[in-house]
């Protein structure tokens, strides 16, 4: 483990309620965990935030790009900050490459719409150990 790394997750963690949002405007469609949604119950692993398609979606906190995927028209990108790692996905125009470091308010890409044709991002926040955080708590408050 790397000094830079430990300062990362250090900072990281005392960001936890400060983070930017990824987006400038925009609403949770989806949170954290169990959603009702009509008849049936989602269990959701990040946050699906609604907003306008084309908006421009943000890194929430300097890192390093880890991952780059395409899923048939949109792409997902993880950015590694320390021991979390952030992964925003549904996203279009995505012009990063694994291994590129990241600032904290970058834009990566921009929202696409979802499946069901309107415009949302997902957001989700993890550690190492592979436990998904909820998001929510680590944006500040609008």
């Amino acid at each position: 483990n790397t000094s830079a790394a430990i300062t990362l997750n250090e900072n990281f963690r005392i960001n936890q309620g400060k983070l930017p949002w990824p987006v400038d405007k925009g609403y949770i469609l989806l949170h954290f965990g169990k959603n009702k949604v009509g008849p049936m119950e989602i269990i959701s692993d990040g946050i699906s935030i609604g907003c306008d398609i084309g908006m421009p979606v943000k890194i929430i906190f300097g890192g390093e790009v880890v991952l780059v995927n395409n899923y048939d028209d949109v792409q997902m990108v993880v950015v590694k900050h320390g021991t979390y790692f952030t992964g925003y996905s549904n996203l279009s125009g995505v012009s990063l490459s694994k291994g590129q470091t990241v600032q904290t308010g970058q834009v990566i890409g921009k929202v696409a719409a979802n499946l069901d044709g309107i415009g949302a991002m997902d957001l989700i926040i993890s550690n190492e150990k592979g436990n998904d955080l909820n998001p929510e708590v680590w944006l500040r408050r609008r």
